[in-house]
């Protein structure tokens, strides 16, 4: 009995694995390493890290009110920086677009954000750094 559908099988089920976008992860590959609540009537925020990890990608998720991030510093544990401009609105329960570390992946030091806080009701801003 001879199985010619198995490699084109086979294939069409690869095909399908790659096609789907690059920032489609499971969510539990995804690591909060950072979490800050924004005080108000700030605009910066310095995020120290004391983390052995080696990461690839970072993301920023905001709750409680919205939030439009800036930029961002990545300085990683070699002394090396890596600017990044966002310059987007985070709504509360959204997240940025996913930042590819140089490199990567790579040790971080600290994050430094610049940010503007968007007033909406009483509760502040709550920032989480996610990575993998």
């Amino acid at each position: 009995m001879k199985l010619s559908y198995l490699p084109a099988f086979a294939l069409a089920l690869t095909g399908m694995s790659l096609s789907q976008p690059v920032d489609a992860a499971r969510p539990s590959q995804w690591r909060t390493i950072a979490t800050r609540t924004l005080a108000p009537r700030t605009s910066h925020e310095t995020i120290g890290l004391n983390n052995r990890d080696r990461y690839r990608q970072l993301q920023f998720c905001v709750r409680g009110a919205p939030v439009r991030l800036n930029a961002f510093k990545v300085r990683f544990d070699n002394g090396r920086v890596q600017n990044v401009r966002v310059n987007d609105r985070l709504n509360s329960g959204g997240c940025s677009r996913v930042t590819n570390l140089i490199n990567g992946p790579r040790r971080l030091a600290r994050v430094d954000l610049t940010y503007q806080q968007i007033p909406q009701g009483a509760r502040p801003p709550q920032l989480r750094l996610l990575a993998r």
